[in-house]
């Protein structure tokens, strides 16, 4: 299977700098392009008044992309920077139906509150949801 693009989500956990770091090093070995995503999830109950502001939503798109996609500037490899709102897991499996992306890579376990789980909730859905193959990078070993 030749890969052309990779979906990799991140959300500044550990979790999602090593998927960036797996997605680099599968990079180096073939031609592809990365696309990074990062999803602003806003709660349910959220109204349009109390919606993040627009100064807290370009802080953390600025943080993605200056933080976050470092380590692939710094690789030199191709890869393009993606912001949306909504649900991490659902944001990362429509861009990668839309980009008719190869894959879609995740950390097991991201931000999310509940760290008894052996996988967090966005990898868990992406698990079970995804058109395409799912790379879940394991947590560093101790």
């Amino acid at each position: 299977m030749r890969t052309r693009k990779i979906v990799v989500g991140v959300d500044g956990s550990e979790g999602s700098y090593r998927a960036v770091e797996w997605c680099i090093d599968l990079a180096k070995d073939v031609d592809t392009e990365i696309i990074v995503v990062h999803s602003i999830n806003t709660p349910l109950y959220a109204t349009a008044a109390a919606a993040m502001p627009v100064a807290a939503r370009e802080k953390i798109r600025d943080e993605f992309e200056r933080e976050w996609c470092a380590p692939l500037a710094r690789a030199h490899v191709k890869y393009r920077a993606e912001t949306t709102d909504g649900s991490p897991a659902s944001s990362l499996m429509a861009i990668a139906d839309g980009e008719n992306a190869d894959m879609i890579v995740v950390g097991a376990r991201g931000r999310g509150g509940f760290r008894e789980l052996l996988l967090g909730s966005t990898s868990h859905q992406i698990a079970h949801h995804a058109r395409q193959p799912v790379v879940i990078v394991p947590p560093q070993r101790p």
